[in-house]
C-alpha cells in the first residue's frame, strides 16, 4: 500500500465498491492511512468525495485527525467550485460519520456549496441531511428549491434518505431559535438557553441554540406543503415495514414533532412495524430509543385525536384517555412519580417549556375537550403507547442520570458519537 499513489488508493476503494467487494479492516486501514499521510495532496474533488462516500459505505470510523485533514483539503480546493454530485457525496459520508468540520469549512459549504439546480431528489435529500447534521439551518431560498427539486419525484429515493428528509425537516423545525424571544442566548435566564432544549445535553444545545441565534434568514416554518407531504407518504407507505429501529425512532419522532396528520393506512403500517420492533428480542429498542418512542407515540395519538373525525368511523377504543400514564397496564406509579417524558407533566427542570405542543394543551378522549367533537383513538396507535411505556418503565434503571430533564424535540441521535468509538476508529 505504500508504494501507491493516493490517487491509485482511491481507484482501488472505487474498484472495491463496484465488484461489491468488501476489503478486511487492515486493508482498509492501511488505505486511509496511506491517503492521510500525503494530507490527500494530489487529489480533486471527485476523489474526496468518492472516498469519503465509499468509506462512509464500508461501515469504517476513521480518526477525527483523517476527516480533519479530509476537510482541509475540500475546502482548499473551494468547495463552492465542486459539481452537484461531489457536494452530495461529500455531505452524505461525513454526516455518516456525524462529524463536526471546521466552522469555515461549514461556512463556506452553507453560503456556497450548496446551491445547485442540477440536484437529483436523492442528491438534495443529502445536502438537506447534512445541514441537520452539522447543524445548519437552510434558509428559506434553498428550502424553496429542494421542495422544487423534490417533488413528484420522491419515489425515486431509497427509504433510509427519505427518512433522514423527514428527521432532517424536523430537526429544523424543532431547533431553530424562538423570534419571539428578545433574549440573547448569552443572558441568564435566556429561553433558548440549554435549560429549555435538552438537560442531558447542555453544552450541545446551548452551542446550537448560539449558532443558530447568529442566523438573521430563519424560516418560520421548515414544513414542506401539502403536496409535498402527500408524496412523502405515497413514497414511503409501501415500505414501511423495511423501517429499522432507528428509522422507525425517526419518523414516529418527526410525525410528533411536525405535528403532522398522516393517512389512517400510512400511520396504521408505521405501528405495526414500531409494534415489531417493540416485541422482538434480536433488535430490541435502547432505552434511550423508548423514551423518544413513548413520547412521540403519545404526542401522535393526542394529535391524532384533536382532529376532526372522519366520516367513516375509525375502530378503536372510545371513552378513555389517551395519556401515555392513563392507558391500561401503563398507569404505574413508577413513571407517573417522576415526572417523567410524556406524563403530560410539563414542569418541573423545564424540559418541555419549550415545546408548546404538551402538557397544557393535551386532553383526554370522551372528556370535555376545547370544543368540537374528538376522533377515538385507534388501538393500534394506543397499543404503542401501551406497550412502549410498560417497555420503559423496566428500562429506567439504564437510562441516563436525570432522564426526566429530556426535552423530547431535541433531535433523537443528534449528539455526537462517543469518543471511545471514534478513538477506535481507522
Amino acid at each position: 500500500m505504500e508504494e501507491l499513489t493516493p490517487a491509485q488508493v482511491v481507484s482501488l476503494l472505487r474498484s472495491c465498491a463496484l465488484l461489491d467487494i468488501v476489503p478486511p479492516i487492515t486493508w482498509i486501514s492501511a488505505a486511509l492511512q496511506r491517503l492521510g499521510r500525503d494530507e490527500f495532496q494530489g487529489l480533486g474533488g471527485d476523489d474526496c468525495a468518492d472516498v469519503v462516500c465509499l468509506v462512509a459505505r464500508l461501515g469504517v470510523l476513521p480518526h477525527e485527525s483523517w476527516l480533519d485533514m479530509l476537510a482541509v483539503r475540500t475546502y482548499a480546493l473551494g468547495l463552492g467550485r465542486m459539481s452537484h454530485g461531489q457536494v452530495s457525496r461529500l455531505a452524505w459520508g461525513l454526516a455518516m460519520f456525524q462529524y463536526e468540520p471546521p466552522s469555515e469549512w461549514q461556512q463556506a459549504y452553507s453560503e456556497e456549496a450548496i446551491f445547485h439546480v442540477e440536484y437529483s431528489s436523492e442528491e438534495a435529500a443529502a445536502v438537506l441531511w447534512s445541514l441537520a447534521v452539522f447543524q445548519l439551518l437552510p434558509d428559506e431560498l434553498w428550502m424553496r428549491t429542494f421542495v422544487a427539486q423534490t417533488t413528484g419525484n420522491l419515489g425515486t429515493v431509497p427509504l433510509p434518505a427519505l427518512v433522514n428528509v423527514l428527521w432532517s425537516i424536523a430537526a429544523c423545525e424543532a431547533c431553530k431559535p424562538n423570534p419571539a424571544a428578545d433574549v440573547s442566548p448569552e443572558e441568564p435566564g435566556s429561553p433558548n438557553r440549554a435549560s429549555s432544549v435538552m438537560g442531558l445535553f447542555d453544552g450541545i444545545a446551548a452551542a446550537m441554540q448560539t449558532r443558530l441565534w447568529e442566523k438573521t434568514d430563519i424560516m418560520r416554518s421548515y414544513l414542506p406543503p401539502e403536496t409535498w407531504v402527500a408524496g412523502f407518504y405515497s413514497a414511503t407507505g409501501p415500505l414501511l415495514g423495511r423501517l429499522s429501529v432507528s428509522e422507525s425512532v425517526k419518523v414516529l419522532w418527526a410525525v410528533a414533532v411536525l405535528q403532522l396528520c398522516p393517512p389512517d393506512a400510512w400511520l396504521r403500517q408505521l405501528s405495526q412495524r414500531i409494534s415489531a420492533h417493540l416485541c422482538s428480542s434480536t433488535a430490541p429498542y435502547q432505552p434511550l430509543e423508548l423514551l423518544y418512542i413513548s413520547r412521540a407515540a403519545d404526542d401522535t395519538l393526542t394529535q391524532y385525536c384533536m382532529q376532526e373525525p372522519d366520516s367513516a368511523s375509525v375502530p378503536g377504543f372510545t371513552g378513555i384517555q389517551v395519556l401515555g400514564r392513563d392507558v391500561p397496564a401503563c398507569s404505574d406509579k413508577t413513571l407517573a412519580d417522576g415526572g417523567g417524558v410524556g406524563n403530560g407533566n410539563s414542569s418541573g427542570n423545564g424540559s418541555d417549556s419549550s415545546s408548546g405542543q404538551s402538557g397544557s394543551n393535551r386532553s383526554s378522549v370522551g372528556g370535555s375537550g376545547s370544543g368540537g367533537s374528538q376522533r377515538p383513538p385507534p388501538v393500534w396507535l394506543a397499543e404503542i403507547v401501551r406497550d412502549s411505556y410498560m417497555l420503559l418503565r423496566r428500562a429506567t434503571p439504564l437510562l441516563p442520570p436525570h432522564w426526566q430533564s429530556l426535552n423530547f424535540r431535541y433531535p433523537p441521535y443528534a449528539q455526537p458519537q462517543n469518543v471511545s468509538a471514534r478513538e477506535e476508529g481507522c
